[in-house]
């Protein structure tokens, strides 16, 4: 059975989240695809405690060797009020495009632009999707989805 991995912040479907993202992709996907919702509450791709990266949920979303993974990152990154978010965001990113490729080389990312409702972090929202931009551009099978085609 094709699986899918949701995994990044509690808007990848945390228990905060109450799996909103999985259900959705649940009811378009076939029935025969297995969809596992990983979100972590306050994950973050930069470096740090909050690192996607080092968390059991990334372990497990690799052990069910996903065919697709949607990778849902950054409101936290961006609401860190650090001026190198920029830079962590995308060393966490290339962490992780390193240990997917080394576990699952042939799974296709959507990386889902930065999610954030804080008036406080718009701007340094749109800085960490610069970062997402310029990442995959530079990273193939990964792709960026922004919030617009999902609304």
């Amino acid at each position: 059975m094709p699986a899918l991995a949701i995994c990044g912040d509690s808007n990848a479907g945390s228990d905060r989240s109450r799996g909103k993202t999985s259900q959705c992709l649940r009811d378009i996907l076939p029935k025969c695809t297995a969809v596992f919702s990983l979100g972590h509450a306050g994950a973050t791709a930069g470096p740090g405690v909050n690192s996607f990266v080092k968390t059991d949920s990334f372990a497990k979303a690799l052990s069910f060797e996903p065919r697709v993974m949607v990778i849902m990152l950054g409101a936290n990154d961006a609401d860190s009020k650090s001026k190198k978010s920029e830079i962590g965001f995308k060393k966490g990113l290339e962490d992780m495009s390193a240990r997917l490729r080394k576990t699952v080389p042939s799974c296709h990312v959507f990386l889902v632009e930065a999610l954030g409702i804080k008036p406080s972090i718009s701007g340094r929202l749109n800085i960490v999707r610069k970062a997402a931009d310029d990442f995959v551009t530079e990273h193939e099978g990964w792709e960026l989805v922004s919030v617009e085609t999902l609304g």
